[in-house]
């Protein structure tokens, strides 16, 4: 009779599963921001020196506007720079032109001058001028 067929040999065993790859530690949490640095303090008047500008132009010329009053005057010297306690100080002169003036040559400063002698401003008579006020917006239309 014939011989019955050789036992099949049994299926190979698995391999033991192998063990997990070792997790990464937890990402460490972001070291804590610094807060952010607080704004400076507004700064009280005088304003900074882009609001005043000294030249031999005219106010005018410079797109902006003199400076008339005795204060105002001492705020624009004090942020040009310009110490007016070192100086002569007139108010109220004629013959520098009219508005706020610096005379450099002859360290003689001028507030609320009149201008009535016709000088322009120059290299000689330095005027200060005031930027414009920024105009408020204006309403969309309808």
């Amino acid at each position: 009779p014939p011989s019955p067929p050789p036992p099949s040999p049994p299926p190979p065993s698995p391999p033991p599963p192998s063990p997990p790859p070792p997790s990464p530690p937890p990402p460490s949490p972001p070291p804590p921001s610094p807060p952010p640095p607080s704004p400076p303090p507004p700064s009280p008047p005088p304003a900074d020196e882009g609001e005043y500008s000294i030249g031999a132009d005219s106010c005018a010329d410079r797109g902006q506007l003199p400076i008339s009053g005795d204060q105002e005057c001492r705020d624009a010297a004090a942020a040009l720079n310009i110490n007016i306690n070192a100086l002569s100080v007139y108010t109220q002169a004629s013959w520098p032109p009219a508005g706020c003036v610096s005379e450099p040559d002859t360290n003689e400063f001028y507030i609320n001058a009149l201008g009535s002698e016709g000088r322009s401003c120059s290299s000689q008579f330095q005027c200060i001028c005031k930027a414009p006020s920024p105009s408020p917006p204006s309403p969309p239309p309808p």
